[in-house]
């Protein structure tokens, strides 16, 4: 249950954790602010077509591609440099020796940037994965959704639409996303090498109340 008792972070970000975080994090940004105007036309666009009123102040929109496949390598190279500091911070307190990253570090990389793009690899190619977990845009394009549902349904502007449109695609998500992965990433790094070192429990200390209470993912309460 080491993964599930990462359940949220409150407090300092370990410092290897820092830099790929940031650098996750401007990656999703740039991302983000490039899908936003495609989005905003298009969502519109469903509005103004149940909405004769103002069907004339907007264009007709195909909907976005929503891929975030322009962004996979940063992904890999963000989770890739998390996973390894926490290696390298589990090496002070085990007698691992680290002198080259582990290979298992850019293997759990590509496979969870893959599955965050909706994406698996077999062998060196991508091929689409109807069940990954967590897909960025698979959460986004359904945001969308909601909202255009919502607009029609209760009458909205183009300009309230458009407003909210642009606070789910806003600096809170680019956040949420990279704190999320690297910090996942960063204690599966660790869990290897204590692992490799033959230890058998870890305390895991993450925010307070984290553990055993706050818990809803059915993950067991620690023991002693």
């Amino acid at each position: 249950a080491f993964e599930s008792a990462l359940c949220k972070v409150e407090g300092p970000t370990p410092k290897g954790q820092v830099k790929p975080e940031n650098a996750l994090r401007a990656a999703l940004r740039r991302w983000l602010d490039g899908l936003l105007p495609g989005a905003v036309r298009w969502a519109v666009s469903r509005l103004a077509a149940e909405t004769p009123a103002v069907a004339a102040m907007v264009a007709k929109a195909d909907e976005p591609d929503w891929s975030a496949g322009g962004i996979f390598d940063d992904i890999i190279d963000a989770i890739s440099e998390a996973f390894i500091a926490g290696a390298d911070d589990g090496t002070l307190t085990t007698a691992v020796s680290l002198q080259d990253p582990p290979a298992s570090a850019l293997a759990y990389a590509k496979d969870r940037a893959a599955e965050l793009v909706g994406k698996r690899k077999v062998g060196d190619v991508l091929i689409d994965n109807p069940n990954a977990r967590f897909v960025i845009s698979d959460a986004l394009r359904e945001d969308v959704h909601d909202l255009v549902r919502q607009a029609i349904d209760e009458g909205w502007s183009p300009q309230r639409l458009a407003s909210d449109l642009r606070d789910s695609f806003g600096a809170w998500r680019a956040e949420t996303i990279s704190r999320t992965e690297t910090g996942v990433a960063y204690g599966n790094g660790a869990a290897q090498v204590y692992t490799e070192a033959g230890v058998e429990h870890v305390e895991i200390l993450d925010g307070e109340g984290c553990l055993p209470q706050g818990h809803d993912d059915a993950a067991p309460a620690p023991d002693g």
